[in-house]
C-alpha cells in the first residue's frame, strides 16, 4: 500500500505494474487513516530518510501491521526491541527487511504484537497520565521547597 500524495520519486510508474497483480494498492489523500488496509497488509514500511515523526507507521503499528521503519524517522526512538524493525535507510536494508518480515512467521507475528504494544505504551490516555504526573510531582517540589523557606525564616 501506498499512502499520500508525495510522488516525487517516481514511485508510482515504478509500481503501475503491480498494480494490476493487486499486491500494491495506490490511495488518494483521505480524511482519516485507512485502518482497514493496514490490517490486510502483510508488512508496512516507511523507509523515509527523515521524516520528522511518521504517523502512518504508527497507525499501522497500532492495527497489528509488522512495522519496518528508518532510522532517520522521529517514530523509530517510540519503538522498543522486537515491536518494529529499525533499518538504516538505504535501499538493501528495506529488501532484507522485508524479506525477513515476509518470510518468518514468528517475526511477523512478534512485530505485529510488538506494535501494538507499543500504539497502547504511546496512546494519548498513557502520555497524559505521564503529564499530570509530572505536573503532580513539580508541584510538589515547589510546596516542600516554600514550605522548607518559610520554615526556615
Amino acid at each position: 500500500m501506498l499512502a499520500g500524495p508525495d510522488d516525487r520519486h517516481g514511485v508510482t510508474a515504478l509500481v503501475s505494474a503491480e498494480t494490476a497483480s493487486g499486491h500494491v494498492h495506490l490511495l488518494p489523500p483521505s480524511d482519516g487513516p485507512p485502518t482497514d488496509l493496514y490490517r490486510q497488509a502483510a508488512v508496512f514500511v516507511l523507509a523515509s530518510d527523515g521524516d520528522s515523526f511518521g504517523l502512518v507507521a504508527a497507525e499501522a503499528a497500532a492495527a497489528g501491521t509488522p512495522v519496518v521503519v528508518s532510522d532517520r524517522c522521529g517514530i523509530a526512538a517510540f519503538f522498543h526491541n522486537g515491536e518494529a524493525l529499525v533499518i538504516p535507510a538505504t535501499e538493501s536494508a528495506v529488501v532484507a527487511a522485508v524479506e525477513s518480515v515476509l518470510g518468518d512467521d514468528s517475526l511477523r507475528a512478534q512485530l505485529s504484537a510488538g506494535g501494538v504494544a507499543a500504539a497502547r505504551r504511546n496512546s494519548w490516555e498513557h502520555v497524559t497520565d505521564l503529564q499530570e504526573a509530572l505536573y503532580v510531582e513539580a508541584i510538589a517540589s515547589r510546596t516542600a521547597a516554600t514550605n522548607d523557606s518559610t520554615l526556615g525564616s
